[in-house]
């Protein structure tokens, strides 16, 4: 472990940043060359991603320093008694100033506001990453507010496969561990930008995976959106409804499941739907589709259809998180990895069935 009291670096007004110009290699080969660099990566949200990114990093003291930034004073205090970052600037303009690396951690709706009081203090070569949800519509407004010379890229993280059934939002060090990094990378971005991207991936023990801003949000919409969505749905259902005095004493792990679902505020979660709107609907009108087939098999009494239904199911979530925990999505897609036939989460939710 490094040492945590070093003093910020300070750049020559106009000079490029470092990771661009002598990490053109990547920082974890210039890591394994022993080059006297040291990379400063700014935190803007210091919440359970910002955080376990920063906690993450953290083995790497001494070759990254890690600025920390949260509109939350108290947040920000807590983040570096954590040790989830080596210093914090309540200014957040000053945290940006010597930044190599600046990490937007936070919700889809407070990007751009971000991103447009800090445009002016980001360094030449400097490179920005959001991690919102939403990347579409971030896009083009950004590459019009970043000066030249400095560059913007989403983030689409993903949690470790060990922890999907891990309740709680407090930060980790693995966190990403052996998960996916989702890349989304505007036309023109430079290498060396690409490579510190993907060099981080590595650091937080990802894997990077690239995609187009449109598939990010389409896919995003079905396994983020939705969901939290439904869990919405049925909390209105319920709680609104005559008996739930009575209900709220019976409601159990089922119930849980789906409810514990929303992970945004109100306020995040509205502005994903607004903003991603035909992803939204599409989603929402698929799942209609499939209540309306369940609906259909329930009223007309058809055992054989609503098995079919409920079997399916069970046997591509329970396919989809093996898959998950291998994690190894190429042998997954060319057929060579087998996967383990034990109950596991799906298994244990519908009951496993006799063969």
């Amino acid at each position: 472990m490094g040492d945590f009291s070093s003093p910020p670096l300070k750049r020559e007004p106009g000079s490029a940043s470092p990771a661009l110009l002598i990490l053109s290699a990547g920082i974890i080969q210039k890591f394994k060359q022993g080059a006297n660099v040291t990379t400063i990566v700014t935190l803007i949200g210091l919440g359970q991603i910002g955080a376990s990114i920063g906690l993450a990093l953290r083995p790497y003291a001494g070759r990254i320093q890690r600025l920390g930034h949260d509109k939350n004073p108290e947040v920000s205090q807590w983040a570096r008694q954590l040790g989830a970052v080596d210093k914090v600037d309540f200014n957040l303009h000053h945290a940006v100033e010597p930044a190599d690396l600046v990490i937007l951690a936070l919700p889809a709706h407070e990007i751009l506001p971000t991103l447009a009081q800090i445009a002016p203090d980001l360094q030449a070569g400097a490179v920005v990453l959001e991690t919102s949800p939403l990347k579409t519509p971030l896009q083009a407004p950004a590459q019009e507010m970043i000066p030249a010379g400095r560059y913007f890229l989403g983030l689409v993280p993903t949690i470790s496969p060990a922890l999907l059934t891990e309740p709680g939002h407090a930060p980790r060090a693995d966190f990403f561990s052996h998960a996916t990094l989702g890349i989304v990378a505007p036309q023109g971005t430079p290498t060396e930008a690409l490579k510190l991207v993907t060099d981080l991936a590595q650091l937080l023990q990802a894997e990077p995976f690239f995609l187009e801003a449109a598939e990010a949000d389409s896919l995003m919409a079905a396994v983020h959106l939705l969901p939290q969505l439904m869990g919405v749905a049925l909390l209105n259902l319920t709680t609104g409804r005559p008996g739930w005095s009575e209900g709220r004493r019976l409601a159990g792990r089922p119930y849980t499941g789906v409810i514990s679902a929303p992970q945004e505020t109100p306020e995040s979660l509205a502005a994903l739907a607004r903003l991603n709107r035909v992803s939204a609907l599409r989603v929402l009108d698929e799942a209609l589709v499939e209540l309306q087939k369940l609906r259909a098999a329930v009223a007309a009494d058809d055992e054989n259809e609503l098995l079919d239904i409920l079997a399916g199911a069970n046997q591509q979530g329970e396919r989809w998180f093996q898959e998950r925990q291998t994690g190894d999505w190429l042998a997954v897609e060319m057929g060579k990895k087998s996967l383990p036939e034990t109950p596991g989460f799906f298994g244990n939710l519908f009951g496993k069935r006799k063969k």
